[in-house]
């Protein structure tokens, strides 16, 4: 009898060692369903307060002219998530917003606390004179239609803003009206935007971080007297025009 009890108290052992077991094994994996925070950029295109709508008239500039907008388009490079620390989570890399494409999307993040968001306007002077043609057609770095490259020199054009202005003062935009540009570019021109940005990440979360970008900021000169500013070239009224980049994006 003393030998069967023995036997049953060793069996009873082995089976809460089996049971301690399985529970571990299923916190380890109940703690393996965690998913690292996910995030993406937003970027809410608008001219002083209003919706950027392609083909909407708007008045900008100083003195205000009435124009419209046929293209705006820029370059984001390199976002930086910046955490109480000073440590950086990157996205390295380009991306071309305009009205129809408005979101990048960072994939997962540290879970940690962030305080600034940064980012590149523009392209590097490293990738900003490689020949777009070498590149794969996937790469936004590759020829667009319309066009964001200059020349191999000259590099890419950071900003790309085409449209009309009310050139004959009859208070509307017609075929007949000429055409205004802006096209920011040149390795000067590549701004860096820092934004004070606190946002909690956790495990499992999805964050949308939300940024306004006025291009009124960026047209705040006499547009009939500068119908084309082109940039290529570094003078003191491009110097101005691109001081403004970072003050057009905000929260």
């Amino acid at each position: 009898m003393r030998l069967i009890e023995d036997i049953e108290i060793v069996e009873m052992k082995k089976l809460v060692v089996n049971f301690v077991a399985i529970i571990a094994l299923l916190g380890m994996a109940s703690c393996g369903d965690e998913t690292a925070p996910s995030a993406s950029l937003n970027f809410n295109l608008n001219v002083d307060g209003e919706d950027l709508i392609i083909g909407q008239t708007y008045n900008l500039g100083d003195p205000a002219t009435l124009v419209d907008f046929e293209v705006a388009q820029f370059y984001i490079s390199d976002v930086r998530l910046i955490d109480s620390d000073g440590v950086a989570f990157e996205v390295n890399g380009d991306f071309l917003i305009s009205p129809g494409n408005t979101q990048i999307s960072l994939g997962t993040i540290d879970a940690a606390t962030y305080k600034t968001l940064e980012f590149g306007v523009g392209v590097d002077a490293v990738r900003n004179h490689e020949d777009p043609l070498e590149l794969n057609e996937s790469s936004v770095l590759s020829p667009q239609n319309p066009s964001m490259h200059w020349s191999w020199q000259n590099g890419y054009r950071f900003i790309r803003i085409d449209g009309k202005f009310d050139s004959d003062e009859n208070n509307a935009i017609e075929e007949s009206d000429e055409a205004f540009q802006l096209h920011i570019g040149n390795d000067a021109y590549f701004r860096t935007v820092q934004i004070p940005y606190d946002v909690e990440a956790f495990d499992g979360d999805q964050i949308s971080l939300e940024l306004k970008t006025d291009f009124a900021i960026l047209v705040d000169y006499d547009v009939a007297a500068n119908k084309v500013v082109h940039t290529s070239n570094p003078n003191e009224f491009f110097d101005g025009i691109s001081s403004n980049i970072p003050a057009a994006f905000s929260r």
